[in-house]
């Protein structure tokens, strides 16, 4: 059966950009979703492909999921056509940096696996801190702040606590 044609293929796209929409501002629903569900969705298509296959689907996915919120950072209005150049490595790290996160992705992982996987991301996501030049990049935490409760969070965990409470969240899903 070929890729386009294959029903995970549909879920994979569909799960990338409604990640890509889910603002907790301007889409606190979609955002709900994501933060509980919409990762969770994209991780169960792919744990069992195999390892390249694997790395290669979660870059594109990644590329849109995390590069098409931040489209805008890629206008020449006022910084030229480098920019361009800097938004486009800015989303293959990104994009890499999560594929190489998805091969240790399998299917029905037990609890302390889930439990390490979901810290070691949150790790990955506050070591972008020192080399990419303190730019975050849309941690996953914040789609946890559509709401004031969770928000609550915040002052004891901080933005990566949130993040690894998406992440355990989407991969026990």
């Amino acid at each position: 059966m070929s890729f386009i044609k294959d029903r995970r293929t549909y879920i994979i796209l569909a799960s990338a950009w409604l990640v890509a929409l889910a603002d907790p501002l301007k889409a606190p629903l979609l955002a709900v979703a994501a933060s509980c569900a919409l990762y969770g969705l994209f991780f169960s298509q792919i744990a069992s492909l195999p390892p390249k296959a694997k790395f290669w689907v979660a870059a594109g996915w990644s590329a849109i999921a995390h590069g098409a919120p931040f489209a805008w950072f890629a206008t020449t209005d006022f910084h030229g056509v480098g920019i361009v150049v800097a938004y486009g490595l800015l989303v293959l790290l990104i994009s890499f940096q999560f594929a190489l996160f998805s091969l240790w992705l399998r299917p029905k992982m037990p609890i302390m696996k889930i439990l390490a996987l979901s810290g070691v991301w949150a790790l990955f996501e506050w070591v972008r801190l020192f080399f990419m030049a303190g730019y975050v990049w849309n941690p996953m935490g914040l789609l946890m702040t559509w709401h004031a409760a969770p928000m609550q969070l915040l002052s004891g965990v901080g933005v990566f606590g949130l993040t690894f409470l998406v992440m355990l969240s989407n991969l026990l899903f």
